[in-house]
């Protein structure tokens, strides 16, 4: 049984982009997701393969010659809300190349809106949340001509009815998982991050490093109201062992020549000792890779980031987005001033590079939230920050303040356009103004209201006046 892992082409909005995002983001990593379920059903005896179309950028064509040469049996897609118009596309392109072929969906986006995606595209499951063991299940249950009634963890069709087979728990000992499929990608695909491009001098570096994503932790314990992870994890957080980290690690050094490990967990470091382990793991193996985490900043302490150093750690990015408690509640975001100065100041201590992911536009952000993130920013001085623009996703507190102000419905998901920037309380203009703003936080107080009339001017005449980011 030939069973073909899919992640989508890219889908370009066109005129339709966010302002921030004229052209599809570039990947900048292998879907760990996928490799997970090609290394787990390769283990278990079936003919996987993963086509990244996004990293390739195939064409539907291409795609379709592919689907044409392999027969696959069975082809699971994964699924991403800001992409979707690029998977609707591809589902109705399977059944116009060979109908006996099995769909299934999986991904945040099916997970969420489970029967909205059913009733409109009617894939012949769909794999709600974590998909290793699900999948393996369903794929045995269809290999036997079985009832998908009985594989925990599903949705599908009965005629025009939607059957949902209950929960699966978690998957608890993710070491038991083998790591995913390196060798079903080129990792050679992904290189080229622009983010990457422009912090590696920062660690020293005179060429950008061959780098990877390791996955040590799944979910998040944090409940912030922008972001989909507490609804598809349920705040529940399951780890691998320091020692199965340190093998993954070791593994991509010696087999792929990897330099720089990227940790994709949403919050890397919520068990210290956990990081600490992992530290003395490497120390001991004495690996000579750099690896770089994001976590919250009352998820670190002096000892860890010593350890952390010692051990190749060189960057860290913290969850910050706000200095206002206002903006910060309304959007569930738990987090105190004195912790955000805190944890900059023992990164910086222990020589890493520290980071600053910034929201603008949430619920509630005004001129004096925006103008207290920049005070706070002038403390922590941290070595990068990037900024972003609030954006509506499915099923999160924003997305249900936006649906009660009559901005948003759930039909929206039904159409090509990406993420819609919050702009129900200001106009987008504004919050470009309040993006641009966060980059001048180095500025004198005078600095700061030259550049913010000017863009104020740009923004409104459409006349570029001189360098926007000066």
């Amino acid at each position: 049984m030939k069973i073909l892992l899919i992640n989508p082409p890219p889908y370009d909005h066109g005129e339709n982009s966010r302002f921030l995002e004229k052209t599809p983001i570039q990947t900048y990593t292998m879907p760990l997701g996928l490799g997970y379920l090609a290394a787990f059903l390769e283990s278990a005896g079936y003919d996987t393969d993963i086509v990244d179309a996004y990293a390739k950028n195939y064409s539907y064509e291409t795609l379709r010659e592919i689907i044409r040469d392999q027969k696959p049996r069975i082809i699971g897609i994964t699924c991403l809300s800001d992409q979707r118009a690029s998977w609707f596309r591809l589902v109705n392109l399977i059944r116009e190349t060979d109908k006996s072929i099995k769909i299934v969906l999986g991904g945040p986006h099916p997970t969420l809106m489970l029967r909205q995606t059913l009733t409109h595209l009617r894939p012949d499951a769909i794999v709600i949340g974590e998909g290793e063991e699900t999948m393996l299940e369903l794929v045995r249950t269809w290999e036997k001509e079985g009832d998908p009634g009985t594989v925990r963890g599903i949705a599908y069709l009965r005629g025009e009815d939607i059957v949902v087979t209950g929960q699966r728990e978690r998957i608890t000992d993710l070491d038991s998982l083998p790591f995913p499929a390196y060798h079903k990608v080129d990792l050679h695909d992904y290189s080229g991050w622009d983010f990457m491009n422009w912090i590696y001098p920062m660690f020293g570096l005179e060429k950008p490093p061959r780098y990877a994503t390791i996955s040590t932790s799944r979910g998040c314990v944090g409940n912030c109201g922008y972001c989909s992870a507490p609804l598809i994890w349920k705040r529940r957080w399951t780890k691998r062992s320091a020692v199965s980290v340190a093998d993954e690690m070791e593994m991509l050094s010696r087999e792929y020549d990897i330099e720089f490990i990227i940790l994709t967990d949403d919050i890397f470091s919520v068990n210290q000792e956990r990081v600490k382990d992992v530290c003395r793991e490497i120390l001991r193996r004495n690996l000579k890779i750099l690896w770089g985490f994001e976590t919250a900043v009352h998820c670190v302490s002096t000892e860890m980031l010593e350890i952390a150093k010692q051990a190749g750690c060189c960057c860290i990015l913290y969850g910050v987005e706000s200095a206002s408690e206002k903006v910060l509640h309304g959007i569930n975001k738990s987090i105190q001033r004195n912790d955000v100065i805190n944890a900059f100041r023992m990164t910086k201590q222990a020589g890493i590079i520290s980071g600053a992911f910034l929201m603008v536009g949430n619920p509630g952000e005004n001129e004096a939230s925006i103008n207290q993130t920049i005070q706070l920013l002038r403390r922590i001085q941290p070595d990068i920050i990037l900024p972003q623009i609030a954006m509506i996703t499915p099923g999160t507190k924003i997305f249900e303040i936006a649906k009660e102000k009559g901005f948003i419905d759930e039909n929206y998901w039904m159409t090509d356009l990406p993420f819609p920037y919050y702009t129900c309380e200001r106009k987008l203009n504004t919050l470009l103004r309040w993006y641009r703003k966060l980059f001048y936080y180095q500025q004198s107080d005078f600095g700061v209201l030259l550049r913010t009339i000017r863009d104020f001017a740009e923004l409104h005449t459409g006349v570029k006046l001189g360098n926007q980011w000066q």
